[in-house]
């Protein structure tokens, strides 16, 4: 019955109702019972486009919703277009109609991944197969459906708009700062159950449905707050830092609290789990009042421990290292109290539409568009054959459900169906129970509203069960408001189920065998990408380039955004039993590469403009080292292996006696600092990844940190 508990433990802590979520969903409602009024009243052919619009544009944060809106309108324009042009190009051409499908789906698929806007192209794609889901028999129809479902579209955009910006609207911001403190406040719960564990205990259902995932949501919110304010979007690495390292905090937590249980807990370490929980006490208290945390933590120093509790001692040391990090990463916060504009954090170029991915010689993303193209035009092709149009729901599943490796998917495909039956289920309960009592549009305007509620409470939860919400939505959409009389008639819903499974079913078996790439393997060669665009990002800021400084920076912090979100996927990956171990390592890897970003930034920011003589050929010299050390981490990022001895720290005395390379000495003394903790947290990579028959032998002691250097704070 462990299971059962711990299920419900996870429902009762998603569905939790918060003052932000019931603003949200009421929000959401108003403007569900305005669009059902409309289309009962005017009897509107298409109107589930009306409502799908309205639920994939209000998310819980306005930012979201414009910037998504936008996104929408101009997708679900283009594919419209596309899909009405490529009706009229095949009408007497049926053999062209595959080909055109296939090669708009793999386009749409490779711009998602190369561009800044995949959202957009994604519903793109997803409009194309609406409005020509398979062969076009009829142009007439096909073009007025087209445009009914994108007048619909632009309505609904129109409507969710107007509902954020006049109901209640929410601060992305507000709302980021507020669900990373809840996350501290869930590690202060987690570490204060340590001391009162004993082996064979079970967690209460709360604190099972602590998750080590969470971070899409917020790095949502980040985004969306972000297109809001310029100078939010000046300091993203120093937001990013900070969700990574309260991540890290979450993460320690769960491992102690999992050792609790499973052995006794040992005396030595119960001090310092005490001093930890003191110390997120003190970030929690720091950032609810939007204030930098002080430092509320020394580093313990490390030391030979039993062999049975190396667990507790990593964990421990992990633990305390991220506490020890959070004051730099929540220094921004300085700036915002102060309500004055502070110095620019990170020189950002502005966003273009195409990234340096987007060149033919991207292979993944090429392979992920053949891909997606293949699965699409299998659908079609059965569905052609059987003569069953009512499954074209699996031609959207397949672009909906694709993502960059297998466990993503898998998340996503899994979310998806879990929403298309219980959407099913309150559809049944809606046609058979209650609809043949309603006899006026008053009674089923009330059942409507309660039903698409319920899909709404659900869509404004965490990332973990907001798309169960949009799928749950989308399937009463297609049942409920279609039926608009008495009646008992489910094949809508069966329909989509059938179409949902089979669409899964073609892109897992094709995802699996054709170019399979699975979670650790694309986070470290995001990673290792992240780590090469440093190193031209320090060629670059060596030469005084400062706009090619600022294009580079864009694009890194872009990578590191994406490889966080990616972590947060690799849960749901099946895999072998030491997972958890490696996906601890590639967070605190990740962490690492933060760090070493910051500071290579704040080294390009404050390099100084002229040099004492004799002393050039010591400053190349020192990067051209950095730039090889960090190519070559990156390289044994991907290959695996490599030496694991501590780097080198240079002699920085000649530049500290120079009065105008005092600070800039400190300054490469942190980046060398930097590139020494991030060698050690691949190593801890490393050996998480070997298999334990083959660790290396020696006694067993938690990885050593090296202090970190203080970077100064030049005038």
């Amino acid at each position: 019955m462990r299971w059962e508990w711990e299920f419900l433990g996870f429902l009762r802590n998603e569905l939790a109702a918060s003052p932000p979520r019931w603003r949200a969903t009421l929000r959401t409602t108003l403007a569900v019972m305005i669009s059902v009024l409309l289309i009962v009243a005017l009897d509107v052919p298409e109107g589930e486009f009306l409502l799908v619009t309205l639920f994939v544009c209000a998310p819980i944060d306005a930012g979201a919703s414009i910037d998504k809106a936008r996104l929408r309108m101009f997708g679900t324009l283009a594919g419209g277009a596309i899909g009405t042009l490529t009706a009229l190009l095949t009408l007497d051409k049926p053999w062209l109609f595959l080909p055109i499908q296939a090669l708009v789906m793999g386009l749409a698929m490779f711009f998602a991944r190369t561009t800044t806007a995949p959202y957009a192209f994604i519903l793109g794609a997803v409009t194309f197969v609406m409005v020509v889901p398979l062969y076009p028999t009829s142009p007439a129809a096909n073009l007025e459906l087209a445009l009914w479902r994108t007048g619909l579209t632009t309505l609904g955009v129109l409507i969710a708009i107007a509902s954020q910006l006049l109901l209640w609207p929410d601060d992305p911001e507000v709302l980021l700062l507020d669900n990373v403190t809840g996350r501290v406040r869930d590690t202060e719960t987690l570490l204060a159950r340590v001391a009162t564990l004993r082996p064979g205990d079970h967690l209460s259902a709360a604190e099972e449905g602590i998750a080590v995932t969470g971070v899409s949501a917020q790095l949502d919110l980040l985004k969306s707050a972000e297109a809001r304010s310029r100078w939010l979007r000046q300091r993203h690495a120093e937001q990013i830092a900070l969700i990574t390292r309260v991540q890290i905090l979450v993460t320690a937590a769960r491992r102690l609290v999992r050792f609790a249980t499973l052995a006794p807990f040992p005396d030595w370490a119960l001090t310092r789990v005490n001093r930890a929980r003191r110390g997120c006490e003190e970030v929690r208290r720091a950032l609810g009042a939007r204030r930098p945390v002080e430092p509320v933590l020394a580093m313990e120093p490390p030391g030979a421990v039993p062999s049975s509790d190396v667990e507790a001692a990593a964990a421990l040391e992990e633990l305390e290292h991220a506490l020890a990090l959070l004051p730099h990463a929540t220094g921004f916060l300085a700036d915002r109290q102060a309500k004055a504009p502070g110095p620019a954090g990170v020189p950002l170029a502005e966003q273009r539409l195409l990234t340096p991915a987007c060149t033919p010689r991207n292979g993944d993303a090429i392979r992920f568009g053949l891909k997606v193209a293949l699965a699409t035009t299998l659908c079609g092709v059965f569905l052609e054959a059987t003569n069953l149009p009512g499954l074209e729901t699996a031609l959207i599943t397949c672009p909906v459900i694709a993502q960059s490796f297998v466990g993503a998917g898998f998340r996503r495909a899994t979310l998806r169906l879990a929403g298309a039956l219980a959407g099913t289920v309150i559809a049944l309960v809606v046609i058979v129970g209650l609809m043949p009592a309603m006899e006026t549009i008053a009674s089923y305007l009330v059942v409507a509203s309660i039903a698409f509620g319920l899909a709404a409470w659900v869509l404004t939860g965490s990332s973990r069960i907001s798309y169960v919400g949009l799928q749950i939505a989308i399937l009463l959409a297609l049942t409920i408001v279609q039926s608009r009389a008495p009646t008992t008639d489910l094949s809508p819903a069966a329909d989509r189920i059938l179409g949902v499974l089979l669409g899964i079913v073609v892109m897992g078996m094709v995802d699996v065998t054709l170019w399979p790439v699975f979670g650790d393997t694309a986070l470290r060669g995001m990673l290792a990408d992240a780590l090469r665009q440093m190193a031209e990002l320090h060629r670059v800021a060596a030469r005084g380039d400062l706009a090619g400084l600022r294009q580079l920076a864009l694009g890194i912090y872009r990578t590191l955004g994406d490889a966080l979100a990616m972590h947060d996927d690799l849960a749901f990956e099946p895999a072998v039993g030491h997972a958890a171990d490696v996906h601890g390592a590639l967070l605190r890897l990740a962490s690492g590469v933060e760090r070493l970003y910051l500071d290579l930034v704040t080294l390009g920011r404050h390099r100084p403009a002229s040099v004492p003589a004799g002393l050039e050929g010591d400053l190349a010299r020192l990067d051209t080292e950095i730039t090889a050390t960090i190519e070559v981490l990156a390289r044994r990022l991907l290959e695996g292996g490599g030496v694991s001895a501590p780097l080198p720290m240079p002699q920085l005395g000649a530049f500290r006696s120079a009065e105008e390379l005092r600070d800039c000495a400190g300054l490469y003394g942190a980046v060398f600092a930097a590139l020494g903790e991030l060698a050690d947290d691949l190593a801890v990579l490393e050996r998480a990844v070997a298999p334990f028959t083959e660790q290396p032998a020696g006694p067993a002691s938690p990885p050593r940190r090296r202090p970190r250097t203080p970077a100064p704070q030049p005038s």
